[in-house]
């Protein structure tokens, strides 16, 4: 197994949705509604170890919980001050 992945790419605009997209120039021809707007580039990458690539998942993933907690913990409490400042209000008569 070689240690580069070679791929050529190209820029490419979707005019129906307008959104712009690199693609691998051998995708380009499958796709309905898009042009290339550029010229193809050779781009070769590293192939990185899968430990290494599960690794960095795991830690965003982690990361995105601790997240996703600090900000539920922050709405649980903008929500029990809610709660005390109606429970503080005068009923109407």
């Amino acid at each position: 197994m070689s240690d580069l992945t070679k791929l050529t790419l190209v820029l490419t605009r979707n005019t129906k949705y307008d959104f712009t997209k690199v693609l691998n120039i051998d995708e380009v021809e499958y796709q309905t509604d898009t042009i290339t707007i550029s010229e193809p580039y050779n781009v070769h990458f590293t192939n990185l170890d899968q430990s290494i690539v599960q690794e960095a998942m795991i830690q965003q993933l982690v990361k995105e919980m601790e997240d996703d907690e600090i900000f539920y913990e922050e709405n649980v409490k903008r929500n029990n001050e809610k709660l005390n400042e109606l429970r503080a209000l005068s009923a109407p008569v």
